[in-house]
């Protein structure tokens, strides 16, 4: 059944049409499908969980969590990497941190104070 719109045009109510039976509300729900939002002139907000929810495909990594990525690459030359030589002896899997660099690296790294 359609709703007849009336809008109050300061002395009397006027019909101006009827609602579809789909029309959105602004406290409604409904479900949209094939639309496309614009990021860069609307908002969207939720959590994190929410967005992973709704993420086909993959999952967000959060800038402050503590997520597993797998099948990264870090360039060296545009990004810091830190730690102590145990924590990249830990990360490395094919070799002792300390065992990659030569003797002399060494030396001048424990005079810098690096170890």
């Amino acid at each position: 059944m359609a709703k007849i719109i009336r809008i109050w045009d300061g002395t009397q109510w006027q019909e101006v049409g009827t609602a579809l039976p789909n029309a959105l509300t602004i406290d409604g729900t409904q479900t949209l499908t094939n639309k496309t939002i614009n990021l860069s002139s609307n908002t969207i907000s939720g959590t994190l969980a929410e967005f992973n929810t709704a993420l086909s495909g993959a999952d967000f990594a959060s800038i402050a969590g503590s997520e597993t990525l797998t099948n990264k690459t870090i360039s060296l030359g545009s990004n810091t990497v830190s730690g102590t030589i145990a924590q990249f002896n830990t990360a490395l899997s094919d070799a002792n941190f300390s065992t990659t660099l030569d003797d002399e690296d060494i030396k001048i790294m424990t005079y810098m104070g690096a170890f």
